[in-house]
């Protein structure tokens, strides 16, 4: 066989060319060809177009918007249900295993513990009160498109969805999805792709939207400086202010606009600072009716609110927290889970590796008039083994809450293994833990396995296994495949 490779100018018409190929025939044998397309030319995301781009966001964005919400329940049953029984595998292959572990297990047909029914989230639509707004090619071929990518990141071949009318996306948020698009689209300087940092031509970036039950709305606009002066950096945050303030922006009715400077994919506020061109400088949080939270452009707090305190709810009645217990409260965010059981310990220490939300955690304590709690920066892995110590020489009742980012608890890239699990593990005083993951699938997996599994001294896994004695997963994000799982572990003691 013969292969060869025609390369055509963009005026001519490959199409014509093969079609003329096909049709020529050699004596008992014919030719065949075909046309392969260069990468810039390739779709971006196959088969979507303008008219079916909704149907596409809602595919990507809310896969469980056409199911009911008794079938979308039942589905994020079955997904935790299957991630515990995996967890539950690996561990029976562990020769180590303590018996009475490996017994529960058996009892449970190779479930790792009992699992209660999803907790139905109070509020299913509209209830997202944070969103990350991008800007790409949308499906008419405009490169400043503003709303949501699908496709592959991976490849960066993704496309730009305007938010129309996704269920869990409030209209506040849409409205300054709208404003910002109608504002780079009209802006001197241009707009830049997630995958473009390395141009240096291109410079206003992705949005942040939050707002509160209040209806205040938070912007947060990240910009590539490139080589521009400070003074032209003050300009374009004039510009912003002049459109979303004096301008047609202005019916979005920001509380607190924000613009940062940022060279890379993220930038922490130690980096490069938030500069707070308008407004107010936070926003305020009510939960469970009486706590009171502090948003700033930085601070993780739960997306769907009322499904939150159904989180919070159900956590602080399975600490089983006693008057004189310590409560540790790892990647503890703004302090919400420290703040909200506060009053039935006689001490909260949080940690976590976010400046600013230590800061927020610590002005959430004197919102709330709040005197017996301490929040540490640094990161768990650094944090937990010392502290632990110290309250183990005191004796302490101490009561552990994980709850790490998506990414899961960092591991130690030498040993491969978890720091954090192992510190609470080697502190037997350290009755109970309650480990809530936001990607249950994920990186967690691992913590489950250590947490429960036998010891391995080599790899710094000593103390006594924890057992798994209750899964709860709550349904914080209705519509998509995710899920929150809350799972319940005692000592052995």
């Amino acid at each position: 066989m013969i292969s060869s490779l025609f390369l055509f100018r963009k005026h001519e018409s490959p199409k014509s060319i093969i079609r003329v190929i096909r049709n020529y025939t050699f004596p008992l044998s014919r030719l065949f060809a075909s046309q392969h397309l260069q990468e810039d030319e390739r779709p971006l995301v196959e088969g979507v177009t303008v008219e079916n781009m909704n149907e596409k966001l809602f595919e990507a964005i809310v896969p469980y918007y056409k199911y009911s919400y008794k079938q979308q329940l039942e589905l994020k049953h079955e997904r935790i249900r299957k991630t515990l029984q995996d967890v539950a595998t690996t561990l029976i292959w562990d020769e180590k295993l303590h018996p009475f572990i490996r017994k529960q297990i058996q009892s449970l047909n190779g479930a790792l513990c009992p699992i209660e029914a999803v907790k139905p989230s109070p509020r299913l639509d509209y209830y997202r009160n944070k969103d990350e707004i991008s800007i790409g090619v949308g499906p008419d071929g405009d490169e400043k498109t503003v709303g949501f990518l699908i496709g592959k990141m991976t490849t960066n071949r993704q496309m730009c969805i305007p938010s129309g009318e996704l269920p869990n996306t409030r209209a506040s948020h849409k409205l300054v999805a709208k404003h910002y698009q109608n504002f780079i689209r009209n802006h001197r300087l241009n707009a830049m792709h997630q995958d473009q940092l390395r141009h240096t031509d291109l410079y206003w970036r992705h949005v942040t939207v939050r707002s509160n039950e209040a209806g205040h709305v938070m912007m947060v606009v990240f910009f590539h400086p490139q080589a521009l002066t400070e003074a032209e950096l003050i300009e374009c945050q004039r510009d912003l202010r002049d459109y979303f303030v004096d301008g047609p922006g202005r019916e979005c009715n920001i509380k607190s606009l924000y613009f940062q400077a940022c060279r890379h994919t993220r930038c922490s506020c130690d980096r490069s600072p938030f500069q707070l061109v308008f407004g107010e400088p936070y926003l305020y949080e009510t939960l469970l009716e009486k706590f009171r939270f502090r948003i700033s452009p930085e601070s993780f707090f739960q997306v769907n609110l009322k499904a939150a305190e159904v989180l919070y709810t159900s956590v602080r009645e399975e600490a089983a927290l006693r008057s004189n217990t310590t409560l540790l409260d790892v990647c503890c965010g703004t302090g919400v889970f420290g703040i909200v059981m506060s009053d039935l310990v006689e001490q909260v220490i949080g940690i976590d590796s976010v400046p600013l939300a230590i800061e927020d955690a610590r002005v959430n304590s004197q919102l709330n008039g709040i005197e017996n709690a301490d929040w540490l920066f640094g990161t768990a892995q650094s944090r937990v083994k010392s502290i632990c110590s110290t309250l183990k020489e005191g004796d302490k009742d101490v009561v552990a809450i994980i709850n790490p980012a998506r990414s899961g608890l960092r591991k130690d890239l030498k040993a491969s293994t978890n720091k954090v699990v192992h510190a609470l593990r080697a502190a037997e005083n350290v009755r109970r833990l309650i480990f809530v993951a936001c990607k249950p699938e994920g990186p967690a997996m691992h913590s489950f396995y250590e947490l429960s599994c036998g010891e391995r001294r080599r790899e710094g896994i000593t103390g006594a296994p924890f057992i798994p004695v209750k899964a709860i997963p709550v349904d914080m994000f209705p519509h998509t495949e995710s899920v929150e799982l809350i799972l319940v572990y005692d000592r052995l003691q």
